[in-house]
């Protein structure tokens, strides 16, 4: 349980590329990109927290910074590979499941919200389900 909330909270780099409809590696040199990608992953690490599980959370935004570090400009982050290719993306079995969590468990999330939302709009804007 704890490896998928981990997952997903350092995927939040891929929800920002999404958006942005850009590579990650040149994304992730955006400082702002970053701090989003950042407060994104925090949120899901309180989500977890409040359903009882139990993560290292130094450890996750250490994985999440490496990828900052990591990343050539061209990488791309699997939902972003999916937008291009017309492959359904993992939306809403990620985030839209963090978000129903977090809404049961009324932790509040609204950079996940947001992100979420535009995302969708994203997705909608190219004629696209979510």
């Amino acid at each position: 349980v704890a490896l998928g909330w981990r997952k997903t909270a350092i995927a939040t780099n891929g929800y920002v590329c999404l958006i942005l409809a850009s590579p990650m590696g040149e994304i992730l040199r955006c400082g702002s990109a970053r701090k989003v990608a950042e407060r994104a992953c925090m949120e899901i690490l309180e989500v977890a927290a409040a359903a009882g599980v139990d993560i290292d959370r130094a450890e996750v935004l250490e994985l999440l910074q490496a990828a900052w570090k990591k990343s050539n400009k061209d990488a791309r982050s699997s939902f972003y590979n999916d937008f291009l290719a017309g492959r359904r993306t993992e939306l809403e079995d990620r985030l839209g499941t963090v978000l129903r969590r977090a809404s049961g468990l009324k932790v509040p999330v609204p950079t996940l919200e947001t992100l979420y939302l535009l995302a969708k709009a994203r997705l909608e804007l190219e004629g696209r389900s979510v």
